[in-house]
C-alpha cells in the first residue's frame, strides 16, 4: 500500500472545537453518518453470531462453518474493490443502491440460514455487500464535508468511522438479545 501513496499528503489546517462539533449538527453529512450507522449494525445483527447461526441453524460442521467464514472474507476483498470501482463512477446513486441490495440480502438471510446451498449463496453476496459500500460512504462524507464544512474533512471522516463502530455495537447486542430471547 504504501507504494501506491502520493509521497506529500496536503492536509488542510483543521477547524477549531467549536467548528468541529458543528459537523454532528450538518444535515446531509449526519445523513450520511446514520447510514453508516444502520448499514453496519444491520449487519452486525447477524455478522456477530454468524458462526453460531452456521453451526446450529444451517447444521455446518466446526470444519465447514470455518471455510464459510473464509468465503465470507474473500467475499468481502472482492466487494472492497468494487465499491471502490463503484464509487468513483457512480456515487450516492450506487450507493442506495448497494445500501438497499445489502438490506434485501439481509432479509434473505431470515429465509435461507437453514439451508446449506442459500447460506453459501446469501452469505458470499452479504459479505461483498457488506464492504462494497465502505469506500463509497467514505467518499461521500468526505466530499460532503469538503463542500459544507471543508475546515474539517477530517474529523467528519473519524466521526463516519465512529458512526459505523457504534452501529456495530449496538447489532451486536441487538443480535445478542435476539440470540437469548425464547
Amino acid at each position: 500500500m504504501a507504494a501506491t501513496l502520493p509521497r506529500k499528503i496536503n492536509i488542510a489546517p483543521v477547524g477549531s472545537l467549536i467548528e468541529q462539533v458543528k459537523v454532528l449538527g450538518s444535515g446531509r453529512p449526519l445523513i450520511a453518518f446514520g447510514m453508516n450507522f444502520c448499514a453496519w449494525g444491520g449487519t452486525f445483527v447477524a455478522f456477530a453470531y454468524l458462526p453460531s447461526i452456521l453451526a446450529n441453524v444451517t447444521s455446518f460442521s466446526s470444519n465447514g462453518v470455518t471455510w464459510m467464514l473464509a468465503l465470507y472474507g474473500v467475499s468481502v476483498i472482492v466487494g472492497n474493490f468494487l465499491g471502490g470501482r463503484v464509487s468513483d463512477k457512480a456515487g450516492v446513486r450506487a450507493l442506495a443502491l448497494m445500501l438497499g441490495a445489502q438490506a434485501t440480502v439481509l432479509l434473505i438471510f431470515t429465509f435461507t440460514a437453514p439451508s446449506t446451498l442459500g447460506s453459501i449463496l446469501t452469505l458470499g453476496v452479504l459479505g461483498a455487500l457488506m464492504f462494497c459500500n465502505v469506500p463509497s460512504l467514505a467518499l461521500y462524507v468526505v466530499q460532503l464535508a469538503q463542500r459544507h464544512q471543508p475546515e474539517n474533512v477530517d474529523i467528519a471522516s473519524t466521526i463516519n468511522v465512529s458512526a459505523a463502530n457504534a452501529g456495530i455495537a449496538l447489532g451486536a447486542f441487538i443480535g445478542g438479545l435476539v440470540a437469548n430471547s425464547p
